[in-house]
């Protein structure tokens, strides 16, 4: 019984690898179609910012899975040994788009090779050690880019915010003195060692030393002095001081008495936080009151002018917070645009101005896309060939494609493809040892 089972349960393992080779050679055909369709720029006549902006739109990626396959569908075409690999699912999608980072037309078959040794998680780790030796070899490397300097945040799953900042050397070593004086500055001063201290020692006195700092409270006193650093620049040091300022929205009830739990306030960039943190802030801010209701207030000035007074722009901000063009989510650099125009005879009132960003405010003023009301609370945009865009197309599924394509699309293709894929297509050399990486650069440069 128990043999049988181990049987059924090694069948199962090779069905995996077999689907797992199957899913990397249409990754392949996925990619290649992406190319051809980004270089016919076919993302552009149906409004979207860019090709990855379309990929998030229509296939339901995020922003950044949709620019890294996209990245990676424009280096194979460059690197046809790697482009062969994943082609016939010889090779993994994870491996090609960690090669692709650093592989040329030169050597891109001893990365090939490599791959052959070992998995994607050992391929990656080679790939960041070779790009590393290679930016800081003769100056500036000859196969990547030197990378962006960058500022960057993300929400972690227990709600903190991680900000990640990317300089160079002499930067981030200015960065952190700077943290570290405002540190030490702000420590408590220790007790000066009295003279009696020593001759004590000398008569046969224990000697305590202080308590020695953990890193946890190191590394949280950093985080105090590099806030302290902001909000000296945020408030100024004058009494007169003009801050910088950061919006906030929350529900007016949830200013009086406790807060629930369950009651959140709204940045403007359409991150969350608790009441109870609201309430603490209005301590020493200024508090701006809007009146809406579930619809939004129709605040309106009526035909004297097209421009958006304050208190409309601020109504329109709360509202909206984006771009309303469908898939847009862009929150800088957006307009107010009025729906009906105001030299067709529109107000400069809430319910006819809606968020645009600058390049689909363009689109609808000079590229032939249109919207209209829906005749409740939103709006329908049209493209060119008055076809409308919908905010979230349907996912195509197994059930809605063709009856032809419905069963078994992968292996179907491939078989079309002349590809004899097995569970032994993904079959490496790879055997668990330790790799010598420093060999392996030695033979890449």
């Amino acid at each position: 019984m128990q043999t049988s089972a181990k049987v059924e349960l090694e069948a199962l393992g090779d069905q995996i690898a077999e689907m797992a080779a199957h899913i990397d050679a249409a990754m392949h055909r996925l990619l290649t179609a992406i190319r051809e369709f980004d270089q016919a720029n076919g993302w552009y006549a149906q409004g979207a910012l860019s090709c990855a902006h379309w990929l998030t739109w229509r296939i339901g990626w995020d922003l950044r899975t949709s620019r890294e396959r996209l990245r990676v569908a424009r280096k194979l075409a460059d690197l046809p040994a790697i482009d062969e690999e994943l082609r016939t699912g010889a090779m993994s999608y994870s491996q090609a788009r960690a090669i692709s980072r650093v592989a040329t037309g030169k050597n891109e078959k001893l990365w090939v090779e490599y791959a052959k040794r070992m998995p994607a998680s050992g391929l990656d780790k080679l790939c960041r050690a070779f790009q590393s030796v290679q930016g800081y070899a003769d100056g500036a490397s000859t196969t990547t880019a030197a990378p962006l300097r960058s500022v960057t945040r993300r929400t972690l799953d227990h709600g903190m915010v991680k900000l990640e900042l990317v300089l160079t050397n002499d930067e981030a070593a200015i960065v952190w003195a700077a943290i570290n004086a405002v540190r030490d500055q702000k420590s408590e001063p220790r007790t000066a060692q009295t003279p009696a201290e020593p001759s004590v020692a000398s008569a046969g006195a224990t000697f305590i030393p202080p308590p020695t700092e953990s890193p946890e409270a190191r590394s949280t006193r950093r985080a105090d002095a590099f806030m302290t650093i902001f909000h000296d620049r945020v408030r100024g040091d004058r009494p007169q001081r003009t801050p910088v300022e950061i919006i906030i929205t929350v529900p007016h009830g949830s200013l009086h008495g406790s807060a629930e739990p369950s009651d959140l306030a709204t940045f403007a960039d359409g991150d969350v936080m608790a009441a109870s943190t609201a309430q603490r802030l209005c301590c020493d801010a200024g508090v701006v009151i809007a009146t809406i209701d579930d619809k939004g207030q129709p605040l309106s000035i009526g035909r004297k002018t097209r421009t958006i007074p304050p208190a409309i722009k601020r109504a329109l901000l709360v509202r909206d917070q984006t771009c309303r063009f469908p898939g847009c989510h862009h929150r800088s650099y957006v307009d107010g645009h009025h729906v009906a125009h105001w030299t067709n005879g529109g107000r400069t009132a809430l319910s006819n101005l809606m968020l645009l960003c600058t390049a689909h405010h363009r689109l609808l003023h000079e590229g032939n896309f249109r919207v209209e009301s829906d005749g409740a609370d939103g709006w329908h945009f049209y493209d060119e060939r008055n076809r409308r865009v919908v905010p979230q197309p349907a996912r195509v599924t197994l059930q809605t494609a063709a009856p032809q394509r419905a069963h078994g699309i992968d292996r179907l293709r491939n078989d079309n493809a002349d590809l004899a894929i097995s569970a032994d297509t993904h079959a490496t050399m790879w055997t668990g040892e330790d790799i010598d990486y420093g060999t392996c650069i030695d033979y890449l440069v």
